[in-house]
C-alpha cells in the first residue's frame, strides 16, 4: 500500500490487516474509509472499530472526532449490548471535551437510565453526523421498544401521550412490538 493509497476494506480484508499490522499508524487511512464505508453501508465491524480506538489512543495526534464519533454512534446503534462501553474504554478524557462526542455521550446517558422522552432532543445537535449513519434512529427506537416490552406486559397509551410521537409512526414497520403497545387510556 502507498503512501497516498487508502486500501478498500471489507469485513475479512479488515480482519486480515489487523492481524499483520494491528499497531501500524499507517493503517489508520483504511481503517478510518472502513469507519466511513460501515456508516453509508449498514455494516458492523466492532474489533475494526476498537483498532481504530486503540490506535488513536497510541498516536493521539492522528484522532479524529468525527470517526471518533461515528464509531461510538454505530455502537449505540448495537444496544442492549456492550460495545458502547467497550468504545469508551479506550477514549481518553480529553477527547470527551469535543462537542459531538459530548453530544453523543448525552445521548448514551440518557439511554442507560432509560429517559428515552429526552433522546429526540439530543439528537438535534447530531443531525448532520446522524444524516451519515442511516438507520440510527430505528435503530435506537428498537432498541427503546424492545426495553419497554422486556419491562412491561401491556403499556396503554392515550392518544396524545407524547412519546406516541416519536415511537408510533414507526410500530407497523416492526411487527414484534405492536402486540405490546395498547391505545386507551392508562
Amino acid at each position: 500500500m502507498g503512501a497516498d493509497a487508502v486500501e478498500k476494506l471489507d469485513e475479512f480484508s479488515c480482519a486480515a490487516l489487523l492481524q499483520q499490522r494491528l499497531y501500524d499508524p499507517a493503517i489508520l487511512p483504511s481503517l478510518e474509509a472502513y469507519v466511513d464505508s460501515q456508516c453509508a453501508e449498514q455494516l458492523y465491524d466492532l474489533e475494526c472499530n476498537l483498532a481504530v480506538l486503540k490506535l488513536y489512543q497510541f498516536h493521539p495526534e492522528k484522532s479524529k472526532a468525527g470517526v471518533v464519533a461515528k464509531i461510538l454512534a454505530k455502537a449505540l446503534m448495537n444496544l442492549p449490548g456492550t460495545d458502547y462501553l467497550l468504545c469508551t474504554y479506550l477514549l481518553p478524557e480529553r477527547s470527551w471535551e469535543e462537542s459531538e462526542l459530548a453530544a453523543v455521550a448525552a445521548v448514551a446517558a440518557q439511554l442507560e437510565v432509560c429517559a428515552f422522552r429526552s433522546v429526540w432532543k439530543l439528537l438535534e445537535p447530531l443531525s448532520s453526523l446522524l444524516h451519515q449513519i442511516p438507520g440510527f434512529e430505528s435503530a435506537l427506537r428498537e432498541f427503546v421498544l424492545d426495553t419497554m416490552q422486556i419491562t412491561y406486559q401491556v403499556i396503554c397509551f392515550p392518544p396524545t401521550h407524547p412519546f406516541l410521537p416519536y415511537v408510533a409512526p414507526h410500530l407497523s414497520h416492526i411487527s414484534h412490538f405492536q402486540s405490546c403497545f395498547v391505545p386507551g387510556d392508562p
